[in-house]
């Protein structure tokens, strides 16, 4: 959902000083004249941290990766930052070079741990109840990885979403209007991205239009009031979709399973068509 790529091959005929090539506007690699060879650095403009991945192609040039990045070019750049990531070296200036190399990222750190123990609230206002319309391991949409440990709160559209952890708002969409079964519908949910002090990001999904009452990077605490739920996107009827994410590729997202604060005591995974009731921490 989130992959972005793109393949560059550039060839060196005569000295380069400068050049900048970009997955999107906002995730972009700099090759650039530095102390006899050519630096190659990423930079992360989104608001929320990027892993992002290289692979090379190269002709008569060697690279050798800098600041702490490992010789399989996975690293991660932070939000609205830059790193440098390698170092290019022509090995014979009487030769043709030439270079190539695809960008790949996802939003999030790969490297982030999530903390087990953290104790989640119900992600809406304490004294309500609400049904599970799909659990993990659920059978319409939640057989991948990425949102194997999802879970699905049926709600009318409108109902107040709070904060089920506290965390940095980083991302953000909430001016579809789009939502049903069809495919046309994969990519126009409406959402709210959180991150954790673990590094993983919560995700609420199918958000109402102009729904999202928290701006990129607020801070919010466990229980705030933080939108409305809706039925935006690829949705079958209204509900709020919540998984908790980090990236386990540039191709791909691991989701995790959770520990939920409810009336019905501590749970992981509650069955669908169970009602839960939320409690104060």
């Amino acid at each position: 959902m989130f992959l972005r790529l793109v393949l560059i091959v550039v060839a060196i005929t005569a000295q380069v000083s400068y050049a900048k090539q970009c997955a999107e506007e906002n995730a972009c690699v700099f090759f650039e004249d530095r102390d006899g060879g050519f630096l190659l650095s990423a930079r992360n403009d989104n608001s929320f941290d990027i892993t992002m991945e290289l692979k090379f192609e190269l002709n008569n040039i060697s690279v050798q990766p800098i600041n702490g990045v490992d010789n399989k070019y996975l690293f991660v750049v932070s939000a609205n930052s830059h790193r440098e990531v390698a170092k290019l070296v022509i090995e014979n200036e009487h030769q043709k070079s030439q270079y190539g190399y695809s960008i790949a990222w996802l939003p999030g750190d790969i490297s982030a741990k999530h903390e087990a123990d953290a104790l989640y609230s119900l992600p809406y206002k304490v004294g309500k109840t609400f049904y599970v319309s799909q659990s993990c391991d659920g059978r319409d949409s939640h057989r991948t990885p990425g949102n194997q440990y999802a879970i699905d709160f049926a709600m009318p559209v409108g109902t107040p979403i709070h904060a089920a952890r506290g965390g940095k708002v980083v991302n953000l969409h909430e001016v579809s209007i789009s939502g049903g079964t069809s495919t046309m519908n994969y990519d126009e949910g409406n959402f709210l991205q959180i991150k954790h002090r673990d590094g993983t990001l919560a995700s609420y999904h199918h958000l109402r239009t102009m729904g999202v009452k928290v701006e990129l990077g607020d801070t919010v605490e466990q229980g705030d009031f933080i939108g409305y739920s809706g039925n935006t996107g690829f949705t079958s009827g209204p509900h709020l979709h919540f998984v908790v994410q980090k990236p386990s590729t540039v191709r791909s997202t691991e989701s995790f399973p959770l520990k939920w604060n409810t009336a019905r005591g501590v749970l992981s995974c509650p069955r669908e068509g169970l009602a839960l009731r939320s409690v104060k921490r």
